[in-house]
């Protein structure tokens, strides 16, 4: 799917490395040598013998090209009629489940010492899903990557004054910023950094329209979850629809969907990156892993398939970390702020852990963090890069002539942001409200706020703030997401119901701090599903992973 992702031709010389690479006759230029296979890659002929280029440092949406090509019409086409034959949905589930298993949809409900191993929740098959809102949503993607990179450098000033009331209210973003304006104040050690964020869509059928319109939910910049685990469901639809033909599904309305080996190319680049930048080789580089390590995270097996390929194609070590081990075990940083575990010199961290209040339980979680952000490593993501994904930040965007004035060419992203509204400060404007509440959403944007109010509950609570609280809350357009008819699997029992699905692209920017952006890419996608009568997250049991099947 990205372009970086290896294709089934002999891979160079320069990527495949034996373990003998990890002694210490690398040398400091297979970084820059493995950066320059990773260019080559774009160019390879992929089996069918077409050619994905592009000019290095940019990916497009060529990643989500359908499965196969043909010349033949694709009718609209839905699965077979629901409910499915008994017999044919048992036999169905139980390939599922199986499939699933053998193919690493593995999470732990347990914890580390009594480990409860299930199967991923999943829709057992894909959800319809439209193709205009589909390739709209990958070009909105690419132009977020652009705001992204905008908002770790050039428009940081506007992203720290966006936050600066929600800063007096939420100590955490406060402490957050205090960081990022320190590591501003004393000169950063690295101008490298890395973005790998999920937007969260949904589908929105206006009142009296008959086609849905795309609108962003949600921006999730820290541990975004799911960009591995979402490409092998969608292996397990592809795989479910050529398996079963009494299912009349077509994989090839299955986009491609490689985000585990698209994550893993980008981790790889930027070490190499690192490599390149301070002649290390990369033997003697690591990936740390900022992690909770005391509990066990129910996306923990997600995150070891990643380092395993990034070993197995890249030879890339994984170093896994809490904040607390980490106070431990480093007193200071090394020459040029360097960051040194044991024999190798840490050339990305990736947050896991550290997107909330809670995460840091001490002062010295929070000294953890400043070391960190201090250090030379390329960080996944900055500070910036972290609160560039606040709600506030998304209401903040959607007011008239804001998004014009940090990207002339916003286009798709400024439609995709007209559900979200400001709150009236007029008594008129108050008054039009109150007419139509049932439609809005009040939401607040405090993350330690979670309550979405509508009605009578939204119109007595805005009369009832001062006008610097109204500042800190948006109305959200009620969303009337399409249903669809699915089963969904949980802990091996299938129910059939109506569903609303939220559909996430992954996207990465790598950025340099002279406005240059090294890599931009679309990495995959995901969709969650869930029954329209509950509400709740896939934490909560309730939803399941799901893909889409274009029509």
């Amino acid at each position: 799917m990205a372009a970086l992702t290896a294709p089934a031709a002999p891979t160079p010389a320069s990527i495949s490395r034996s373990a003998s690479m990890r002694s210490s006759q690398g040398s400091a230029g297979d970084a820059q040598e493995l950066l320059e296979s990773l260019d080559l890659l774009t160019s390879i002929p992929r089996p069918g013998g077409s050619v994905s280029r592009r000019s290095s440092g940019t990916a497009s949406n060529e990643s989500f090209r359908r499965r196969e090509e043909s010349e033949d019409p694709l009718v609209d086409s839905a699965p077979a009629t629901f409910p499915l034959p008994v017999r044919l949905s048992t036999q169905i589930t139980r390939h599922a489940i199986d499939w699933s298993l053998l193919h690493g949809l593995v999470v732990n409900f347990g914890d580390r010492a009594r480990p409860n191993y299930q199967h991923v929740p999943i829709a057992l098959l894909p959800s319809p899903y439209p193709t205009r809102i589909f390739d709209e949503a990958v070009r909105v993607q690419m132009k977020i990557n652009q705001l992204f990179h905008s908002l770790q450098f050039g428009d940081y000033d506007f992203l720290a004054t966006s936050l600066h009331a929600v800063a007096e209210k939420d100590e955490f973003i406060a402490k957050l910023l205090r960081i990022s304006r320190a590591v501003r104040n004393e000169g950063p050690a690295q101008n490298v950094s890395l973005s790998i964020h999920r937007i969260d869509y949904v589908l929105h059928l206006p009142t009296a329209a008959n086609s849905p319109v795309l609108r962003i939910a949600a921006a999730q910049t820290m541990s975004a979850a799911f960009p591995a685990l979402g490409s092998v469901v969608s292996d397990l639809h592809a795989h479910m629809a050529s398996r079963f033909p009494a299912l009349h599904l077509r994989s090839q309305r299955i986009p491609h969907n490689n985000g585990l080996s698209s994550i893993v190319d980008v981790f790889a680049r930027t070490v190499s990156t690192y490599g390149a930048q301070f002649s290390q080789p990369l033997a003697c580089l690591a990936m740390l892993v900022i992690e909770n390590t005391a509990v066990e995270d129910p996306g923990s097996l997600e995150l070891r398939m990643i380092e395993n390929a990034l070993w197995e194609r890249y030879h890339i070590t994984v170093l896994r970390r809490s904040f607390q081990e980490l106070y431990a075990e480093v007193e200071s940083l090394g020459d040029g702020r360097s960051l040194v575990l044991g024999e190798h010199e840490v050339a990305l961290v990736y947050f896991r852990y550290g997107g909330k209040s809670t995460d840091y339980a001490s002062s010295s979680d929070w000294s953890t963090r400043l070391l960190l952000e201090r250090s030379r490593a390329i960080k996944c993501p900055s500070i910036a890069n972290q609160l560039a994904g606040h709600r506030h930040l998304l209401h903040v965007l959607s007011r008239p002539g804001v998004l014009d004035n940090l990207m002339p060419e916003a286009g798709d992203l400024q439609q995709a942001l007209q559900g979200i509204h400001m709150v009236p400060v007029t008594p008129d404007g108050m008054a039009r409200v109150a007419d139509i509440a049932e439609e809005f959403l009040l939401q607040s944007s405090l993350r330690s706020s979670t309550n979405l109010l509508s009605g009578v509950d939204l119109v007595d609570s805005i009369v009832a703030m001062r006008d610097d609280e109204r500042a800190l809350h948006a109305l959200l357009e009620r969303p009337r997401p399409p249903m669809q008819r699915n089963y969904l699997v949980q802990n091996g029992s299938v129910s059939l119901g109506n569903v609303v699905s939220e559909l996430g692209v992954f996207g990465a920017v790598l950025s340099e701090s002279n406005s240059k952006m090294l890599h931009s890419s679309v990495l995959g996608h995901v969709l969650r599903s869930k029954m329209t009568d509950e509400d709740g997250g896939m934490s909560a049991g309730l939803a399941v992973l799901d893909s889409p099947y274009l029509v």
